[in-house]
């Protein structure tokens, strides 16, 4: 269930698109998790 919603729903395209849009979203990307809540990431 988790592989279809993080690879196969609207997710990868929205992410795309704001990377491109905002400026940071990538690092934000890197260090955060996209399903789970998990503490973030130490860059």
């Amino acid at each position: 269930m988790a592989f279809l919603l993080l690879k196969m729903s609207g997710l990868p395209i929205l992410e795309a698109g704001l990377v491109e849009r905002k400026p940071g979203y990538a690092d934000y990307m890197r260090r955060t998790s996209a399903f789970i809540p998990l503490p973030p990431k130490k860059s």
